[in-house]
């Protein structure tokens, strides 16, 4: 019985089919039940009495028997426990235990092949808990988590993460194709760091013509590779070839993954469309776009973004102004919870194009306050491309047509008033979300302040509404 609650005491609950299973024995149920039964300090977890777990302290002072008694055991039941839970469908847990077993390279694995899920259902948290729990040399180690991890990082805004998740993937080697689809570690690599761009735009097109090179048409991260190059194209001003290659991105998609490529080649061609003032196609590509995000689920994504932002443009030419707002003000709310600044040449569009929008709806506040913005991303960029004529062309509209005027405006909130505005949304009072926010009360109460004057309302629940109404909070 002693050995028995030694070599279990490592797991954090036990049943007798993983006990059995743990260690090659087939009455688990009855040690248990036993155990349970004369107080040994193992406590029953449900009322089936199926779930077992230790008392805190005693675990830990079997574990120190266990490691003391027969060293290296601890290691082999997180192993056993792995392979048990993996074969009943629970991974989270499987991966738990890989990753207390030591065994880092199966931990590696098992967290790259069920990453994409745990991201996908928005658990990003849960896997950045076990990114750092597995630490840099675990990256090194498989590199093609490396990959996963800078993009799964760059999609929560964690920029210096993402770059040195792209570091370890450069340091480790990978022979043969990638998990994800990718022809090759390099490829994988270099259309990840073509994404980002942040060694400015002159290098972005370098690696995206590389990893358009690297990644043959029928790659699924082909129709990636082919986007971020028309992009590129754009933002260094070779709009010729930008239509074709973001026409081609969008007419293959991305097959077995959600669609973000299409969805970002659609929203370029709908807003090089619309400088060229054909805005029939301009509409027509940005509904293309966004209907591709509500047909995927991929509302919330990082890319998701520029087909929002080329429907409010559509929309503010129309003078469509209640749809043109609705949409800006996703983009505005995306832009505090997504932290795009971990993509340079994505932030300084967005905020150009929505400075654009607001000149548009006569919104002189919020294109001054996106103008910037762009600024300060732009001071950021090796290179700038076209970004910095864009930006030229709004200051100088925005002279001209209103730079005098100082209208207080909803859409010029900023992060912080942005996050105070989510809370206020809750049942959360002024000094909880002081909490929440790791902010002082009376700062709290000033960015409410703020909030109200430029929502034009008096009350938290005016605000609320009002926020809902404009998109910059989720319906």
């Amino acid at each position: 019985m002693v050995r028995f609650l030694m070599r279990t005491a490592a797991l954090d609950q036990m049943s007798g089919a993983l006990c059995d299973h743990v260690l090659g024995r087939s009455d688990s149920a009855h040690r248990l039940a036993e155990a349970a039964r004369r107080n040994l300090f193992v406590v029953p977890l449900d009322r089936r009495g199926e779930w077992y777990g230790y008392h805190g302290l005693v675990a830990e002072m079997l574990l120190s028997e266990l490691r003391t008694h027969e060293p290296g055991e601890e290691s082999r039941v997180h192993r056993r426990a792995a392979e048990w839970y993996e074969k009943q469908g629970q991974p989270e847990r499987a991966i738990e235990h890989r990753l207390a077993s030591g065994d880092t390279l199966a931990a590696a694995r098992s967290i790259n092949r069920h990453a994409p899920d745990f991201v996908a259902a928005g658990r990003l948290l849960t896997v950045r808990r076990w990114l750092d729990a597995l630490g840099q040399d675990g990256l090194v180690r498989y590199p093609p988590l490396a990959i996963t991890s800078a993009w799964t990082l760059a999609l929560i805004g964690d920029g210096p993460g993402a770059q040195r998740c792209l570091h370890s993937a450069e340091r480790g080697s990978f022979d043969g194709p990638m998990p994800d689809g990718s022809s090759s570690l390099t490829s994988a690599i270099t259309v990840l760091r073509a994404s980002l761009g942040a060694l400015g735009i002159d290098q972005m097109l370098l690696d995206a013509t590389a990893a358009t090179k690297s990644e043959p048409p029928g790659s699924p991260w082909f129709p990636s590779a082919m986007t971020t190059l028309g992009i590129a194209h754009v933002l260094t001003g070779a709009t010729d070839a930008a239509v074709k290659e973001l026409a081609l991105a969008a007419q293959l998609g991305a097959e077995g993954r959600p669609p973000t490529a299409t969805v970002a080649a659609l929203a370029e061609l709908s807003l090089l469309a619309a400088d060229r003032n054909d805005w029939t196609d301009a509409e027509d590509k940005a509904g293309q776009a966004v209907n591709v995000i509500e047909t995927a689920g991929i509302e919330e994504h990082l890319f998701s973004i520029l087909g929002y932002l080329a429907v409010a443009r559509t929309a503010a030419h129309q003078g469509n102004q209640a749809a043109a707002r609705r949409h800006a003000g996703t983009v505005v709310r995306m832009n505090t919870t997504l932290s795009p600044a971990v993509i340079p040449w994505l932030s300084a569009q967005v905020a150009i194009t929505l400075a654009e929008i607001f000149l548009d709806l006569n919104d002189f506040a919020a294109a001054r306050f996106r103008a910037e913005e762009a600024e300060r991303h732009l001071a950021g960029m090796l290179t700038e491309g076209m970004l910095r004529h864009q930006l030229r062309q709004v200051l100088a509209r925005l002279t001209h047509d209103g730079g005098h005027v100082r209208v207080p405006s909803a859409m010029a909130l900023t992060g912080a008033e942005m996050r105070v505005l989510r809370l206020l949304s809750t049942h959360l009072s002024h000094g909880e979300i002081g909490e929440e926010l790791h902010i002082s009360v009376n700062t709290v109460k000033a960015h409410a302040t703020a909030i109200y004057r430029k929502l034009q309302c008096s009350r938290r629940t005016q605000a609320v509404a009002r926020g809902r109404d404009l998109g910059l909070l989720q319906p």
